[in-house]
């Protein structure tokens, strides 16, 4: 049997009625936002290559709005590495890519490159 109020209404002076309440008229409003105009981009990707020195230094496709969060991994079946993010900002990236025993990585190692901004 259905009752005539709702969560919110049976829970007065309570801190969570008011989280029911404030939730039930978000969802209430439907979709109404704004739109303010065209988004600077929030994230890139992209695959790269390590030079002769183990390094990849990448510049994004467009400028970013803000300094990233960098994720990289590399693509090696033959062995482990490890990636170190040297500085990232908003336009470029650079990364430094060692093997399993500290050495630089091989010239032309793959590696997938992620940037974010929050």
């Amino acid at each position: 049997m259905g009752s005539r109020m709702s969560d919110a209404r049976r829970i007065p002076g309570n801190p969570l009625g008011s989280v029911l309440r404030s939730t039930a008229r978000t969802a209430r409003s439907g979709g109404r936002s704004r739109v303010t105009g065209p988004e600077a981009p929030r994230q890139a990707a992209a695959v790269l290559h390590c030079g002769p020195d183990g390094t990849v230094e990448w510049t994004y496709p467009e400028t970013l709005a803000s300094q990233p969060v960098v994720v990289a991994n590399v693509i090696s079946s033959w062995q482990p590495m490890l990636v170190t993010l040297g500085w990232a900002t908003s336009e470029r990236a650079l990364l430094q890519v060692w093997d399993a025993y500290g050495a630089a990585a091989p010239e032309g190692t793959p590696v997938n490159v992620l940037a974010v901004v929050p």
